[in-house]
């Protein structure tokens, strides 16, 4: 893990889309290297297209194609809910992510009213986020609710 206060040497984003977070992470770490990680082909392809600088790979969360101990930082957003295993996605990134690293998760909640009305929806009950990050084994930072979004923001340390 790069010093605390220090810029990580290695990002990794898990459903990462076509890179537009990478992109924006290049900003305030030109130095690191940027990985992406997405389970669609066609989002890959455009990623690689738009972040030429950046490694990208065709993947889910439960099986990142990376060795132990090799990221510094790690985040996901707005894909937790898509994710066939989420305990198991946990664990993987707490395996790729080297001691003292943080991951960063944010995803859609919704209030329980919402939750029985949209059945198709995997609602991220935040408390339970915070509980499956325990049993992966992270020491659980922060967590912050942004009520206009519906969004519920984890982090995590790897210990």
């Amino acid at each position: 893990m790069a010093e605390k206060g220090q810029p990580p040497n290695t990002v990794l984003d898990v459903g990462c889309g076509t890179g537009r977070l990478l992109r924006k992470a290049r900003k305030y770490w030109p130095e690191a290297q940027l990985i992406g990680v997405d389970p669609a082909d066609g989002m890959i392809e455009n990623a690689r297209r738009l972040t030429p600088y950046a490694k990208f790979y065709v993947s889910q969360a439960e099986s990142l194609p990376l060795p132990d101990e090799s990221v510094n930082l790690a985040f996901s957003t707005a894909s937790f809910h898509h994710w066939q295993d989420q305990e198991k996605g946990l664990r993987e990134i707490k395996r790729v992510l080297q001691i003292g690293g943080l991951f960063f998760l944010a995803d859609f909640w919704l209030p329980l009213g919402l939750s029985k009305i949209i059945r198709h929806f995997q609602s991220n009950n935040p408390s339970a986020i915070r509980e499956a990050f325990r049993r992966a084994g992270f020491r659980g930072q922060d967590q912050r609710r942004l009520w206009t979004l519906w969004q519920v923001v984890t982090v995590g340390e790897r210990c």
